[in-house]
């Protein structure tokens, strides 16, 4: 006879958090967003706490003789606590002789979470993300924002989007299909009116202010090229394969 999971202690498909329930949470009422005892954000609930989730995966590691260490594995100690009563939320994960400090905080007004990472060795950090737009992991779309360098995902009317804020640092996007890493997609210079297209798509703004519109929306326009290489190349998306293709 099957028994029922204990809801406390049983964990997920990923090994490293609870199935059932999160170790912590922080939000503002319109974001909600669920984190690990070891500093892995699990969910991201948005434009309101009782709506859909967006996220399939954030971890974070380090960098150390081309293989990377994530900071919710093994054979990490952690700890967690809220700063002074407030929801500013602190965990630090000591691995193979280096501390780092992750500090999560989602600003009051706005629908952002803040992380700010602190590490006793100069190592190369690492940010592994994968989207699930409405708990739907497999279709959308994703651009890098040529104003501000942040990795944006989109599904319809919803969007996600990851920004480095440091000095002096500098960032190297590298995509992959779950699996192993791919090729980067290049644009060929005879395709000018998709190149302008990708070069130039962007959030809505506010005609007065020019400012983002909140909530944040993709600006529904000049975007038909974009949706067409979308068709085009979903199925293969989907399974994983690849298609040769013919000049």
């Amino acid at each position: 006879m099957a028994t029922a999971p204990d809801v406390t202690t049983a964990l997920d498909a990923t090994g490293r958090r609870f199935a059932f329930r999160p170790a912590a949470i922080t939000g503002n009422g319109s974001v909600l967003v669920t984190i690990s005892e070891r500093g892995e954000v699990e969910r991201i609930f948005w434009p309101n706490v009782d709506h859909g989730q967006h996220l399939g995966e954030l971890r974070l590691g380090l960098e150390r003789q081309d293989e990377p260490l994530w900071l919710d594995d093994g054979p990490c100690t952690w700890e967690q606590t809220y700063l002074d009563g407030s929801s500013v939320l602190r965990t630090t994960a000591e691995i193979a002789g280096t501390t780092v400090e992750i500090t999560d905080l989602v600003t009051p007004a706005e629908p952002v979470i803040a992380r700010g990472i602190r590490s006793s060795s100069a190592e190369r950090l690492i940010v592994r993300i994968a989207p699930s737009l409405d708990g739907d992991d497999r279709s959308g779309a994703g651009y890098v924002d040529p104003g501000s360098g942040a990795l944006v995902f989109y599904l319809r009317d919803v969007a996600l989007a990851v920004q480095l804020v440091a000095a002096d640092a500098t960032t190297t996007l590298q995509e992959s299909n779950g699996r192993e890493p791919t090729h980067d997609i290049v644009v060929h210079p005879r395709c000018r009116h998709t190149s302008d297209e990708l070069s130039f798509y962007s959030w809505a703004t506010d005609p007065r202010t020019e400012k983002i519109i909140h909530p944040p929306r993709l600006e529904d326009k000049d975007n038909h090229l974009i949706d067409a290489l979308r068709y085009a190349v979903e199925e293969v998306r989907r399974s994983g394969s690849m298609m040769d293709v013919v000049e």
